[in-house]
């Protein structure tokens, strides 16, 4: 669909067909042709009417423009799902966000969501295939079924969480409040 202020002309998406299917093809083989055919060229639609711009890492993912910094319109992935009474907000890290305080035995479920803040209500959960911590002896992530990874804090130590090899952005929110988790400590 077009942006507001941008008008269809005769050489829009609308009135474009996708090729036709090599007469070599069986029916069905032609078939699937040309569903993936309609399928390319309305993604290619898509992508030059609404402003779609997907990122390497989809840190800028505009669905309808202005793409770029400071357009609001910018998506990032979020691990959600830290206790929030485990936030200590009084001590920062240079990376950015609080320290998360957890004690041997403590568990929680990370969900990755990939929205425009972390309360965004237009999100949409990630399907994560690996999960991993820092520093194995001190915590274990295992993904469970639909892509979460369930924490459990082992040994004191420090952790930092990955998703798919990234380090992930770990939040802890309650309601509409969240605060970023920028590395986990392990107490006994």
């Amino acid at each position: 669909m077009a942006r507001s202020g941008s008008p269809l002309h005769a050489s829009s998406c609308s009135t474009v067909r996708p090729p036709r299917v090599a007469a070599a093809l069986t029916p069905a083989q032609g078939l699937v042709v040309k569903r993936i055919a309609s399928s390319l060229l309305a993604l290619a639609c898509a992508a030059a009417l609404g402003g779609c711009d997907l990122g390497p890492d989809f840190s800028d993912a505009c669905i309808i423009g202005p793409c770029g910094t400071g357009g609001g319109n910018a998506y990032e992935l979020y691990a959600i799902g830290f206790p929030y009474g485990r936030v200590d907000r009084s001590t920062t890290v240079a990376g950015g966000g609080y320290v998360g305080r957890l004690a041997v035995g403590d568990t929680f479920t990370l969900h990755l969501v990939l929205g425009r803040d972390p309360t965004s209500t237009d999100g949409d959960t990630v399907a994560v295939a690996s999960w991993a911590v820092s520093d194995p002896a001190a915590a274990s992530i295992s993904r469970r079924p639909g892509g979460g990874g369930f924490f459990t804090a082992k040994a004191p130590g420090t952790v930092v969480v990955s998703a798919d090899g990234r380090p992930a952005q770990v939040w802890s929110c309650q309601g509409l409040g969240c605060s970023r988790v920028g590395e986990i400590v392990v107490t006994r």
